[in-house]
């Protein structure tokens, strides 16, 4: 298997040992051996299996078509012929420092290339990649699973904050999108459109009325600063995704990536999505010359983000919930309120005679009353569960059927309240669920 290769530019004619001289002076604080004439690599890596990794630098000269020029082809390549050894990853896990300690010496910075001007080679160009290879599918993982975060954010909080019709109109003008991903709309954008959703201003609209207040005025006196300030465009960062409570989040990634920078949460995000954008290009254009920590930087930045979407979604989630219930509350007729109060008092009742607090209804089997009366306690579980499907608008009920559940959760409470008080020490505290 090859693992690097590339092509040596020779200053002078030399002879292939000659060039093999040279590459080894590039060479001389690594694990490689001049041996024979060749470089060399050897090391064990599994002691109790006696697996080894060999790896030799196989050299070959060519000379130009037409001028006098002579170049030579460098390969090294992993000569191990245990079965074992069946991928560049296995290898890699392996012998990765010493594999980064090769990439080092050939992809030298334009600042470090006078390392050859006391040498017989001009230059030395990587062809070939496996370690790059390697990284770059690895890391293709990472960018798809963070696109499709992005694109569920900023889906979801589009979706429920702004407009129904908020892909045509709240899309920043830059964005040109193919006309047979239309149909996908958020989920048919490139990564980079993604932070321009965001954090673009979109409001094109508004700028001609905002000229015209400014040609208009005579002097200062004439604007009204709250007026015009509302005529700027502004981002969907601005209208829909900074009220988001995620200070925290943005915090630690200021702290930890950014060495506490003085940056906005919104230059915050809008930085680590460049970032990541720059990354990301690396892998689609299938670039070789990679840092070594190019995934180990890559999935950290990706792991912030993550946690940063994460938790942004939770409270967004928390707050739609919290809505949905305010809203469906108010739109319950009067008998369905009096049911509802009639469950909670149920709830109230059980609480306060026999210390339940919380989940796990059927903790109540515990107790005594509870056991003889099972129907009791199936009726309990019931009217929690239609509690729930009520608040959640899953189940419609007649005028008569809210009557009959009404006079049956009297009776309840009525035989509860009858039946003697069981006292639970601080650490047999039972559960009744009360969540929808």
């Amino acid at each position: 298997m090859i693992l690097l290769e590339g092509i040596i530019f020779l200053k002078e004619d030399l002879k292939v040992f000659e060039i093999h001289k040279e590459v080894g002076k590039l060479f001389e604080k690594s694990k490689f051996n001049y041996i024979k004439g060749k470089l060399y690599y050897k090391k064990k890596y599994n002691e109790d299996e006696n697996i080894e990794a060999e790896i030799e630098a196989e050299i070959r000269k060519y000379y130009h078509l037409k001028d006098d020029l002579c170049f030579a082809t460098l390969i090294f390549e992993n000569k191990s012929n245990d079965d074992e050894i069946e991928s560049f990853e296995v290898i890699y896990e392996n012998i990765k420092d010493d594999i980064k300690q090769i990439r080092k010496v050939f992809y030298l910075g334009e600042d470090k290339q006078d390392i050859y001007d006391n040498m017989r080679i001009e230059k030395i160009i990587f062809i070939k990649d496996e370690y790059a290879k390697f990284i770059l599918n690895k890391s293709y993982s990472l960018i798809y699973d963070i696109k499709n975060y992005m694109r569920e954010l900023i889906f979801k909080v589009m979706s429920f904050k702004a407009n129904k019709d908020w892909f045509k109109k709240e899309l920043p003008e830059n964005i040109e999108i193919k006309q047979d991903r239309k149909y996908l709309e958020v989920f048919g954008l490139d990564f980079s459109h993604l932070s321009s959703i965001i954090f673009d201003r979109n409001e094109k609209s508004k700028l001609g009325d905002l000229y015209e207040r400014l040609e208009s005025a005579q002097n200062c006196n004439d604007l009204d600063l709250k007026e015009i300030q509302k005529l700027i465009p502004k981002s969907n960062w601005q209208k829909y995704f900074s009220d988001i409570n995620i200070s925290e989040k943005i915090s630690n990634i200021k702290t930890i990536e950014y060495n506490n920078i003085k940056l906005s949460n919104e230059e915050t995000i809008k930085r680590l999505l460049n970032d990541i954008n720059q990354l990301r290009n690396k892998i689609a254009h299938n670039n070789l010359y990679i840092k070594n920590d190019f995934y180990n930087n890559l999935n950290r930045k990706v792991n912030f983000l993550k946690e940063w979407i994460d938790y942004a979604l939770e409270y967004l989630h928390s707050n739609i919930l919290e809505n949905t219930k305010e809203r469906i509350y108010n739109n319950l007729n009067n008998q369905e309120n009096e049911l509802i109060k009639t469950i909670d008092n149920l709830i109230i009742v059980i609480s306060t005679y026999y210390n339940v607090k919380g989940n796990k209804i059927n903790s109540l089997k515990k107790i005594e009353f509870f056991n003889k009366k099972t129907r009791c306690l199936r009726q309990i579980k019931f009217y929690i569960n239609l509690k729930k499907r009520i608040m959640n608008n899953e189940v419609e009920l007649g005028e008569d059927d809210i009557l009959n559940h009404v006079e049956t959760l009297k009776k309840l409470i009525k035989n509860i309240k009858n039946c003697p008080k069981f006292e639970y020490r601080e650490d047999e505290q039972i559960f009744l669920e009360e969540e929808f």
